[in-house]
């Protein structure tokens, strides 16, 4: 992935003082560098490469996910679960919120989690819950997947609600917020992203 950005406060007094996020420093696989135009960095993200399709254990939120809607939501109305149980109206902020509690009624142990739906070229910041399996945390979205599908992005039948997203998802923070990932001081920075995909293959025996 290639980061870029420019200075959010030009023509200030000294040199830029910028720094990557603690979360992704370690994933950083250059350090910044600068050019006329402004700061660029890249990252070498590593996703998942096999597939988990969910059986029943999520067929709760699969079910509610089916009385939601997906849209866009101000700050103010994204933590609002009055304002989504009324209207039935969520983003992915507040869906995974909602999915969160009726996943605990219905006995699962899950987290939210937040970074980014990978696609190329570009990233998108998105939110989702983790589900534990056995052990092992697998990303569930049906909210995401099942509005997906409604839009005509994906094939239901090869992208079910059941099926975990987690080989498109870039993990960062297991909560709900939105990581920043350059900071100039204690200014945030706004970053494009700009993704490549590259695949290694699998041996005989299924390994990378």
């Amino acid at each position: 992935m290639q980061m870029s950005w420019s200075c959010p406060i030009p023509g200030h007094a000294g040199d830029c003082d910028f720094s990557l996020s603690p979360r992704i420093e370690g994933q950083a696989e250059a350090t910044i560098s600068s050019e006329r135009s402004g700061w660029k960095a890249s990252l070498d993200v590593r996703l998942l490469n096999d597939e988990h399709v969910f059986q029943d254990e999520i067929s709760a939120l699969v079910q509610e996910s089916k009385n939601l809607h997906f849209h866009r939501l101000i700050p103010e109305l994204a933590e609002d679960m009055g304002f989504l149980r009324e209207h039935r109206i969520a983003d992915c902020r507040s869906g995974s919120i909602h999915l969160a509690g009726v996943a605990a009624e219905a006995g699962l142990v899950v987290r939210q989690a937040s970074g980014y739906f990978v696609g190329v070229p570009f990233l998108v910041p998105h939110i989702w819950l983790d589900v534990d399996v056995n052990g092992q945390w697998i990303a569930a979205d049906p909210f995401f997947l099942q509005t997906l599908a409604h839009w005509g992005v994906v094939e239901p039948h090869v992208w079910p609600p059941e099926r975990s997203p987690r080989n498109v998802l870039w993990r960062i923070r297991n909560d709900h917020k939105e990581e920043q990932l350059i900071r100039h001081e204690a200014v945030d920075v706004p970053v494009k992203l700009i993704a490549r995909m590259s695949y290694e293959p699998r041996g005989v025996d299924g390994s990378h």
